[in-house]
């Protein structure tokens, strides 16, 4: 999703910075649920991700997003695929938000992402957060596996408050009509102060890609 970018009025800067206070009050509020919400997480990321399509962030240009198929095997386990390059290179990256608390169910959704290239992808990016603590030991041998050199994959913390402000810019965009702002003004605002390239799990996320 890329906007021309422009200058907003103090109007359209009010309603947006409005929106922000009023949603994010209530993301602060409901972090506990929502930390647990895979699927609300994935559409947070794709969305600031898709804000930045087109455009080099940290070495990394964001071309295209794609679902995962066969969708039958893959059951959601892996988000979306993020098709991006870097020095002309050709990159697809399979995004895994794992949410799981349960030793049991994150052993073995880690244990079914070893298998990610048999979906195309050519690296594998999991969002876990530290708050999450994974002591199981064949938790941690499989995400040892995964980090591997051999494997390819790389792990973002999910931040609570880089996570805070992702989960924001959705429900500010989902309920952008009720203050009266449009998908430019909000995009604007987020290009004029520079919010998605400082936001800690988005900059990782990239960076982990040139880092690889």
């Amino acid at each position: 999703m890329s906007l021309e970018q422009k200058s907003l009025s103090e109007q359209e800067v009010e309603s947006v910075m409005q929106a922000f206070e009023h949603e994010g009050a209530s993301v602060r509020a409901s972090m506990r649920y929502l930390m647990q919400e895979k699927e609300i997480i994935a559409a947070s990321l794709l969305l600031c991700l898709s804000f930045l399509k087109g455009k080099k962030i940290k070495g990394v240009v964001i071309q295209e997003f794609q679902k995962v198929e066969p969708a039958q095997f893959n059951q959601g386990l892996i988000d979306f695929q993020l098709l991006c390059s870097i020095d002309q290179t050709a990159i697809n990256v399979g995004i895994v938000v794992l949410t799981e608390s349960s030793a049991t169910e994150a052993c073995t959704a880690l244990n079914r992402l070893f298998s990610y290239k048999d979906f195309g992808l050519n690296r594998l990016c999991i969002l876990r957060s530290a708050a999450v603590i994974d002591s199981d030991s064949q938790v941690q041998n499989n995400l040892s596996r995964l980090l591997s050199p051999e494997i390819g994959g790389s792990l973002i913390d999910l931040r609570m408050n880089a996570l805070e402000m992702i989960l924001t810019i959705l429900f500010v965009f989902r309920g952008r009509h009720k203050y009266a702002i449009d998908t430019s003004s909000l995009v604007n605002y987020l290009q004029q102060a520079n919010i998605l390239p400082n936001n800690s799990i988005i900059r990782d996320l990239l960076m982990s890609q040139v880092d690889y």
